[in-house]
């Protein structure tokens, strides 16, 4: 009799802690429901600390779902964020753990009604763009965390496989930058150029326009990173798709262009885009100008110089306009002085003499010019230092090699 008493309280014990529990999870929901979420998150953690006890699964998924959504509101409430600073971290792991739970499913579609998804997601893209802006020691991290979590509530969301891979690039993370980049570009096509339903209709949104404009940015990186890898063919194929997917968008061909620049080996490939662009822009100077920075470095400084020229004529105040006219003929001058020295006709010296000294005019304006512009550059008063004396202006070269000087005195002393 007396080991049946001592069951039967046992058993009256357990039955008291199973209903303190499953009423702790009523006690919770209540609480959220009165706009309480501090109150409903200690009455679920507080059932949940003993899972054990009870005994319903879709009383344990009632209460991760239900607690999710309590540490979502906290996450929006700036005074309980002091008390949950982890707040939205903690809504998306008790979300997950509703959803996944065996008895969920009912929850999954609560979820819908409640468009739990979605208010998560734009919670935690909110709190990583914030963060993101920030101006603080560990802020990429952070951002980086918050955006990682959006990820898992919403896997296929273009803005955060953008977000998560910037993330990773300020980071130095190329490898992880890659991977995110190529996942966002590849949900956009999907989404608004493979889709064979819809497309026209989605092309007319706010939000595809948003994201097209953030497409941009995506092709021109992620070709960037190609190009730094060595492999500026990746790059460009990259950017001919860009070009195709938003073929209005002149950021993703001036990319183009830049690459092509850094690269003479793909001087022939780049001779048609350059004076198709030059075509199609005829009064934008830094298409001009990088091209004829090609046209130099591939030995054609007579073509570099005539857009040069063309530039110099749109603006004089051109500083590379300048220098590219100045530089020719000073780079004229000494091809002419190397092959004077192997001669020794004198009538034939005379006359290349002549020849340097039109040339060095010709110069000398546009290097005083920059030197009047940019006074510390060293690259302007050398420039005039050599000129200057075959031109017979000897005390304007004193002036220029005196200002060199201190110039040298002031970088050594640094």
């Amino acid at each position: 009799m007396k080991r049946l008493s001592v069951v039967l309280v046992f058993t009256i014990a357990l039955l008291v802690s199973v209903f303190a529990q499953k009423s702790k999870i009523t006690t919770g929901v209540l609480a959220l429901q009165s706009g309480k979420p501090g109150e409903a998150i200690i009455k679920f953690e507080e059932a949940l600390a003993k899972p054990e006890l009870i005994k319903s699964g879709k009383d344990i998924a009632k209460a991760y779902y239900n607690l999710s959504q309590a540490y979502y509101q906290a996450g929006l409430d700036s005074a309980l964020m002091k008390t949950y600073p982890d707040a939205l971290f903690k809504a998306a792991d008790n979300y997950t753990l509703a959803l996944n739970h065996p008895e969920g499913a009912g929850f999954q579609k609560q979820a819908i009604l409640d468009n739990a998804e979605g208010n998560l997601w734009g919670a935690l893209f909110n709190a990583g763009a914030t963060v993101f802006n920030e101006e603080t020691e560990g802020a990429d991290k952070k951002a980086l965390q918050y955006f990682t979590t959006a990820d898992k509530i919403s896997p296929n969301n273009f803005l955060t496989n953008r977000m998560v891979g910037t993330c990773h690039l300020v980071l130095l993370d190329t490898a992880n930058s890659i991977v995110y980049f190529e996942k966002a570009i590849k949900i956009y096509k999907d989404k608004y150029v493979t889709a064979t339903e819809g497309v026209e209709a989605l092309k007319q949104t706010d939000e595809y326009k948003k994201d097209s404009e953030q497409m941009s940015f995506l092709y021109q990186q992620l070709s960037l990173i190609y190009e730094a890898q060595h492999d500026a063919g990746k790059g460009l194929a990259l950017l001919n798709e860009g070009s195709t997917v938003l073929p209005e968008d002149k950021d993703i061909k001036r990319m183009e262009l830049i690459i092509y620049q850094k690269h003479p080996e793909l001087f022939a490939e780049a001779v048609s885009k350059f004076e198709t662009a030059i075509k199609d822009n005829p009064e934008d100077a830094n298409i001009k100008l990088a091209y004829a920075g090609l046209l130099e470095q591939s030995g054609k400084s007579d073509d570099a110089f005539k857009l040069y020229e063309e530039v110099y004529r749109m603006n004089n105040q051109d500083l590379s306009a300048n220098y590219g006219m100045g530089a020719y003929y000073i780079n004229k001058a000494a091809s002419i002085s190397e092959a004077k020295m192997k001669l020794d006709d004198e009538d034939k010296i005379e006359v290349m003499n002549k020849e340097i000294i039109a040339l060095l005019e010709k110069a000398y304006p546009f290097m005083k010019w920059l030197h009047e512009q940019q006074p510390n550059e060293r690259e302007w008063l050398s420039q005039l230092v050599t000129i200057t004396p075959i031109l017979g202006k000897d005390e304007e070269m004193m002036e220029y090699g005196k200002k060199l000087g201190e110039l040298s005195r002031k970088a050594e002393g640094n």
